[in-house]
């Protein structure tokens, strides 16, 4: 073991410079390794290799001391030509991005450093001066933003085209412009359409544009070059093509529609007015079942009236859409629609139809028990309404209500009378029977 040891401490003469040799010493100087006359043997060593080590390197060192601070200061007058050269592109660069990433972000304070810095070395820079217009915008500096926004709108069409569409998008606000805005506002992104033939917000813009001034044509045209449709623009294209019947056309932008407020509904459920469009959108495709659960996850949500109305609404134009579907079938969605509200004229006038009664007739009560026995109820009250005997049809049609679940409906007063001398509510059917 000892041999080995002594082998092994050998080698020490082997290490190539000082570092090494200390380490070397450090090591082999553990309790396990030998004597305090073998450590003073491997100091003695590598007191030895340092000098070595010093002599051979000794005037590459000197040389170096001397070579360093020549090179570093080199080196540091480099960098400062080219930290000199670097603002006129890489800087410019950063602020115009850095200005971007915080209007983006709705950091308006952030963005108006960034493009005012970049108009001390560019003041005729039309990006930059609309990037400090929409700044001063979002930061309430009304005044600013505008002389801005006026300096860059020129009449002559000579302008900045994302200002135009800005200015556009600024006059088209409101539920309702006026005709003068959307002359104005049809000018604007023409212009701005010069310059930026294929910018999708413009297109959108002018498309509405179009579509407030009943010119459908040019709506088609315009729709087809936008990016991201406004569901109001979308559901005004789907009605406007679906009554000239292009049925295509309709659907392609009813289910635009649609995507957009139902996203607006999931954020907000309690958002009536997005959930009654995205109701008409989805009815617009004829997807009638889908129609009615829309609207009663709207009832459930708020008890509003005007989504009663709306199921027995759609429930009738399913019907009128579907006339051969099955009789059960049949008979239980009109039971269905009546129960919403049985004043609705559109199903109060199916109910009447011969062949309701006649589907009636034929349906077995254990298939269809409520509304078998619903529309027959109401089947014998128009017979008695055509044998001019309102009187007993009256006891028939308070049994139909009954039926349908109802059964206060004449209390509440939910039929209009036409005639003070007859007290009842069957004198609204006998007026729809004939």
């Amino acid at each position: 073991m000892d041999n080995v040891c002594g082998e092994e401490r050998g080698n020490l003469l082997l290490s190539p410079s000082p570092t090494l040799a200390l380490t070397d010493a450090l090591w082999y100087a553990q309790p396990a390794g030998g004597s305090v006359k073998h450590l003073l043997h491997l100091l003695r060593h590598y007191l030895s290799v340092s000098a070595h080590w010093w002599s051979a390197h000794r005037k590459a060192i000197l040389a170096g001391l001397v070579v360093a601070p020549v090179i570093l200061v080199a080196l540091s007058i480099l960098f400062l030509v080219v930290l000199m050269l670097r603002p006129a592109s890489r800087t410019a660069v950063w602020y115009q991005q850095e200005g971007a990433r915080s209007l983006a972000k709705a950091d308006y304070a952030k963005a108006r450093l960034c493009y005012a810095s970049l108009l001390k070395d560019r003041p005729d820079s039309q990006e930059n001066q609309y990037g400090l217009a929409m700044s001063l915008m979002g930061l309430g500096e009304q005044a600013g933003a505008s002389a801005l926004m006026q300096r860059l709108t020129p009449e002559d069409g000579s302008g900045y085209g994302p200002a135009y569409v800005q200015m556009a998008q600024s006059a088209l606000q409101g539920d309702a412009p006026t005709p003068e805005a959307l002359k104005r506002a049809e000018q604007q992104l023409l212009w701005a359409l010069k310059t930026m033939p294929k910018d999708e917000k413009a297109h959108a813009l002018l498309a509405f544009v179009y579509s407030r001034t009943n010119r459908w044509n040019l709506v088609k045209d315009h729709l087809a070059l936008a990016g991201t449709v406004p569901g109001e623009l979308a559901m005004g294209a789907a009605q406007e093509f679906a009554g000239r019947g292009d049925w295509l056309e309709a659907d392609k932008w009813a289910r635009v529609a649609a995507a957009q407020y139902s996203i607006k509904v999931k954020a907000d459920p309690t958002d009536e007015k997005s959930r009654l469009n995205y109701a008409q959108a989805v009815l617009l495709q004829r997807d009638f079942a889908k129609t009615l659960e829309i609207l009663d996850a709207g009832w459930q949500q708020s008890k509003q009236p005007v989504f009663r109305k709306a199921v027995a609404h759609v429930t009738s134009l399913w019907l009128r859409e579907a006339p051969t579907m099955e009789a059960p079938r049949r008979l239980a969605l009109l039971e269905n629609g009546l129960s919403w509200d049985s004043q609705n004229a559109a199903l109060l006038q199916i109910v009447l139809e011969p062949a309701t009664i006649s589907a009636a007739s034929r349906v077995s009560p254990t298939t269809n028990k409520v509304a078998g026995a619903a529309i027959r109820a109401l089947a014998q009250t128009v017979a008695n309404c055509r044998n001019n005997q309102p009187d007993k049809a009256r006891p028939e049609l308070e049994l139909a209500l009954s039926v349908m679940g109802r059964p206060n409906a004449a209390s509440e007063g939910r039929f209009k009378y036409r005639q003070r001398s007859v007290k009842g509510i069957s004198h609204y059917v006998c007026l729809s029977a004939g």
